[in-house]
C-alpha cells in the first residue's frame, strides 16, 4: 500500500482508496484490492451502412419521381403482354408505385409541413407574448395509401432492368414508360464554338 493525499489527484470513488489518517492505496497483493476493470474484447457491431441505389432515368426531385411513378404505373398494364410481363408481376408493380406515390407525394409533404409547424410552436413556447394557453400541434397521417413491402423502389428498379435487356423493349416503348436516362451529347458548336486567342506580334497577328 501507499500514502495518499487529498490533493493527489486521487479519485473519491477508488475502489482501492482507503480514507483516514493516514489515507493509503491498496495495491496489488494487499488484502481486499480490487483489480482493474478488464476492457471487453468484443467488437462493435459494424453500422448498416443504407445503399441506395439509382439511375440515370429515375429523377432526382421530388415532384418529378412522383410524376415518373405514376407514368409507369398508368402505362406499365398495356405493355405487359409485350414485355411478357405476368399479370402478378405487373399487379405487385402497380401496388409498388401507388405506396411510393402517396409516400413521397402526400405523407413526406404533410410530415416536412408538421416539422416546420413543430418548429414554430417551440419557438412560441420559448418567445411568445405569453397571452395565449399553448396547444401542440398533433400530425395526423394524410388519408390513402396501402402500404407494402419496404424496397418498393428497388423492386421496380429491378424489373425495369428486366424490361430494358428484354428484346421486345424497344426505344418507343422504352421512352413511354420513362426507362431512357438522360445523356450528355456533344456540344453544339454552333453556338459553343472553340475558344482562339488573337496575339499581336512583330510578324503579324498570330492566332492560338
Amino acid at each position: 500500500m501507499k500514502i495518499i493525499h487529498y490533493d493527489d489527484g486521487t479519485c473519491w470513488d477508488d475502489p482501492n482508496a482507503r480514507w483516514g489518517d493516514p489515507s493509503y492505496m491498496l495495491e496489488p497483493g494487499d488484502p481486499g484490492y480490487t483489480p482493474p476493470a478488464t476492457p471487453s474484447n468484443q467488437p462493435k457491431p459494424e453500422r448498416k451502412v443504407r445503399k441506395v441505389i439509382r439511375n440515370s432515368y429515375f429523377p432526382s426531385k421530388l415532384s418529378d419521381m412522383v410524376q415518373w411513378l405514376t407514368n409507369f404505373k398508368i402505362k406499365l398494364p398495356g405493355y405487359a403482354a409485350t414485355l411478357g410481363l405476368a399479370a402478378g408481376t405487373v399487379t405487385a408493380l402497380v401496388a409498388d408505385c401507388q405506396w411510393l406515390i402517396y409516400v413521397l407525394g402526400t405523407w413526406l409533404p404533410a410530415v416536412r409541413t408538421f416539422s416546420e409547424a413543430c418548429t414554430n410552436a417551440a419557438n412560441d413556447a420559448q418567445d411568445g407574448d405569453g397571452s395565449t394557453l399553448m396547444s401542440l400541434p398533433t400530425f395526423t397521417a394524410p388519408a390513402g395509401g396501402t402500404p407494402v413491402n419496404n424496397g418498393a423502389l428497388q423492386r421496380i428498379f429491378t424489373v425495369v432492368q428486366q424490361i430494358r435487356n428484354g428484346p421486345a423493349c424497344d426505344d418507343t416503348i422504352a421512352s413511354d414508360l420513362g426507362l431512357i436516362g438522360s445523356q450528355k451529347g456533344v456540344p453544339d458548336w454552333a453556338v459553343f464554338g472553340p475558344l482562339l486567342r488573337v496575339r499581336h506580334a512583330a510578324g503579324g497577328v498570330t492566332v492560338e
